[in-house]
């Protein structure tokens, strides 16, 4: 069997990629599971754009049912994800991740994970990530920002759960404007 010169060198590449990767001298990258929380795709799309540009992360997307059969959030989600999975599938096992992110974390899902109410699957990804000890982050203005019509009672119970979430370990980013 001959081989020609070009599939040898690739094998010889992947062989000396293989060695690193075995004796640890090329770092492993990060798995990162990304969940689309909520409507605002634009925000979701920077996010997966940046971690994208990083380089330094596999990144695994996560939709809801609804969300796969939408053809415009598909459409986007495909022209950045190279791996997708429905959020239910996430749940059916073990996370194999180092880390879950939440471009937008929409209030409802917000108060919810700050009193744990397991109700929707993206409550009970943040649930599964905190017993197994998965940091969750929200990105960078990932929080809906107050309008200003809310009374004040309101606006300090929601950032009570802010507190209560950042009490549980997870970490939300948020710019010095919101702070």
């Amino acid at each position: 069997m001959e081989i020609s010169e070009n599939l040898l060198r690739e094998l010889v590449e992947r062989v000396m990629e293989l060695t690193l990767e075995i004796s640890g001298q090329r770092e492993k990258k990060k798995s990162v599971l990304v969940v689309l929380a909520g409507e605002d795709a634009a925000r979701f799309l920077e996010t997966l754009r940046a971690l994208n540009a990083s380089g330094d992360c596999e990144i695994t997307t996560a939709l809801s049912r609804d969300q796969i059969n939408d053809e415009t959030i598909w459409n986007m989600v495909c022209s950045e994800s190279r791996k997708i999975v429905e959020m239910r599938q996430v749940l059916k096992r073990p996370l194999p991740y180092d880390r879950i992110i939440f471009p937008v974390m929409p209030r409802e899902i917000l108060a919810k994970c700050a009193l744990c109410i397991p109700d929707t699957d993206e409550v009970r990804i943040v649930q599964r990530a905190l017993e197994e000890n998965v940091p969750v982050s929200v990105a960078k203005n990932g929080l809906d920002p107050f309008t200003g019509n809310e009374p004040e009672p309101y606006q300090k119970q929601v950032l009570e759960y802010v507190r209560r979430l950042l009490e549980y370990g997870i970490d939300i980013q948020m710019d010095e404007k919101e702070r």
